[in-house]
């Protein structure tokens, strides 16, 4: 009895669980249909021509290019921009190094200047040329200023000092670099070529500097090939010169001064003198050399003092000059029948 209920119930229990997967597997054949049909139509919907509206263009990424030609010879002017140019900015300091030195110059000038003076002894030579130092021996120049420049490029700082009494001068904590120096005092000693040096940072340098003398007249002549008892003309130039206070000589020509011109007994002054300087501080004179050689010749612009002149030395007389040959006339006769005949010259008849 039980074993008969127990397999009825268990076989009814197997019969069902047949029918449902039975149910299962065709529901699942009716979903991959409607799939399939659904896929299908899909396809063919994407396929027929209208339904789907075209792409736009793609976008243009780049640019059109364009060129300008400037015809050959032609100028382009370029727009000026607003604005100033500014130079770097240089400083002496504060820095590591330090520049120091005496100034030295003639002794016959080292005591300091005092009022002005006239014009002490002239000088042949050339402005600016300094004269001779007829004292022979240097000094240190008290007061005198020195100048130091320090150079950045093109750009540059520059300071002045002022030698003590015993013409030393002092520049401590200084930046290294490129350095330009010079001295001078006024109105008569300058250093017309500075002293150029490289200054290493942390190094003291050591710069001693050499003014020359400038006062005075300095003369500078032209004369004519002088040949003995022959006419040669002289013209003097002479200036006055000084150092102004920025160390700068100046030579002025000396305008308007009567000037006397001293020869030797070896030349003959055929025109005026004295003479009156022109403008331009020149005076002329005409005058013939009486023997060959260097003769001496001096002008005195102020009555007092003598400017020897550098001339040169005077030649013997010129050679005579040849008379230009000359041809004598060709002769001519007429033949019977009026053609004329010329015969070549012949030899001087003697």
């Amino acid at each position: 009895m039980s074993r008969g209920l127990l397999g009825t119930g268990i076989g009814g229990h197997s019969g069902c669980g047949r029918r449902r997967g039975r149910v299962r597997r065709a529901g699942i054949r009716r979903l991959g249909a409607g799939l399939g049909i659904a896929m299908v139509c899909l396809v063919s919907s994407g396929c027929v021509s209208g339904t789907v509206t075209a792409l736009p263009p793609p976008p243009t990424t780049l640019a059109p290019l364009t060129t300008t030609t400037i015809p050959v010879g032609q100028a382009v002017t370029l727009r000026s921009v607003p604005g100033t140019t500014r130079a770097p900015k240089v400083a002496l300091g504060p820095g590591t190094a330090t520049l120091s030195g005496t100034v030295i110059g003639p002794a016959v000038a080292a005591a300091p200047p005092g009022p002005a003076a006239p014009p002490a002894t002239g000088s042949g030579a050339r402005s600016p040329n300094p004269p001779a130092n007829a004292s022979g021996g240097n000094a240190p120049i008290p007061g005198a200023t020195v100048e130091v420049e320090r150079f950045v490029g093109s750009a540059e700082a520059t300071t002045e000092v002022s030698a003590g009494p015993n013409g030393a001068w002092t520049l401590p904590h200084v930046l290294g670099g490129r350095y330009r120096i010079r001295a001078w005092r006024a109105p008569n000693l300058a250093q017309v070529q500075p002293d150029l040096l490289f200054v290493p940072d942390g190094q003291a340098q050591k710069v001693d500097l050499n003014v020359n003398l400038y006062s005075g007249y300095a003369v500078t002549s032209s004369l004519g090939l002088p040949f003995v008892g022959q006419p040669a003309g002289l013209a003097v130039d002479i200036t006055s010169q000084s150092v102004d206070t920025t160390g700068v000589v100046r030579a002025v020509p000396l305008a308007g001064s009567s000037v006397t011109l001293m020869a030797s007994a070896q030349w003959q002054v055929t025109s005026a003198n004295p003479v009156t300087t022109d403008g331009a501080g020149q005076a002329t004179w005409q005058l013939v050399c009486l023997a060959p050689g260097v003769q001496s010749l001096a002008v005195v612009p102020d009555g007092v003092t003598t400017l020897p002149l550098s001339v040169s030395a005077c030649l013997g007389a010129p050679p005579p000059t040849a008379a230009p040959a000359t041809t004598p006339p060709s002769a001519s006769t007429t033949l019977p029948g009026g053609q004329p005949t010329t015969s070549a010259p012949g030899p001087p008849a003697t």
